[in-house]
């Protein structure tokens, strides 16, 4: 949303005028970064003429730009001391010490083999 109001000044060669303003509208951003936006907006503007207002519309589209804004920055994880080392639990194994559990498992049904009982 937006609200606002100014003055519009006209010179020209005979004479110069200004011409108070006010303006309303509504817009949308769209936020690509945190520093980085689109932008979309129309506005009404009424512009007070003697003793008549002038009405006028405005369509603006824009980029957005923050200066100053800090970039995240994705940090590589910093390598781990021997403390941690020793502290990991034991359900952390590597691929080499997993043990191949299928040899101990029961024969299918539609085995010949007998069944242990």
């Amino acid at each position: 949303m937006a609200i606002g109001g100014g003055g519009i000044i006209i010179d020209a060669v005979s004479n110069t005028e200004t011409k108070p303003l006010f303006n309303y509208g509504a817009g949308v951003k769209y936020f690509l970064e945190d520093y980085l936006a689109l932008r979309a907006d129309a506005r009404h503007l009424l512009v007070y003429h003697n003793v008549n207002t002038r009405n006028n519309f405005e369509i603006g589209i824009g980029l957005t730009y923050y200066f100053g804004k800090e970039r995240k920055k994705e940090e590589p994880a910093p390598p781990a001391t021997e403390h941690e080392e020793k502290e990991k639990p034991i359900t952390e194994t590597k691929p080499a010490e997993i043990v191949n559990t299928t040899a101990l498992a029961i024969p299918p049904f539609d085995s010949q083999e007998p069944r242990p009982e």
